[in-house]
């Protein structure tokens, strides 16, 4: 029986009979088992709950250390890169460039239209410069 169950039995026990003195003891009885079964039931979650955290907190330390590993080679070879925000004119959409292409003669590209963006040296497709 569940805990739900019990405690609804507990309900349906009390409506049919009443509380007298006859069934005090069986009622007190019911609800105790109930009391006990509740307890089990939080202390199996607590226990649940405190292995869930310490792996939480060793896949966080993992996950540190792969970031400062992988961060930390980044650094080394240089590969942080920059990037410039762009609005599509034609689209609205906006979208992260690489500075070092956005500054370079290469074709720039909205990614949800399709339409050219700019090409050399960074200029707009309307050459507006921007």
């Amino acid at each position: 029986m569940t805990l739900k169950e019990k405690v609804a039995y507990i309900k349906g026990f009390i409506k049919g009979g009443g509380i007298n003195e006859e069934n005090l003891a069986q009622i007190i009885g019911l609800i105790v088992d109930a009391l006990d079964e509740i307890s089990s039931a939080i202390e199996e979650l607590e226990r649940t709950q405190l292995d869930l955290e310490e792996y939480v907190e060793s896949i966080d330390d993992d996950l540190a250390s792969l970031e400062k590993d992988l961060l930390g080679e980044e650094k080394e070879l240089g590969l942080e890169e920059e990037f410039e925000e762009v609005e599509c004119p034609h689209c609205g959409e906006m979208f992260l460039v690489p500075e070092k292409d956005f500054f370079s003669e290469e074709e720039i590209r909205c990614p949800a239209c399709g339409k050219l963006i700019a090409s050399e040296e960074g200029e707009s497709a309307n050459g507006d410069g921007k």
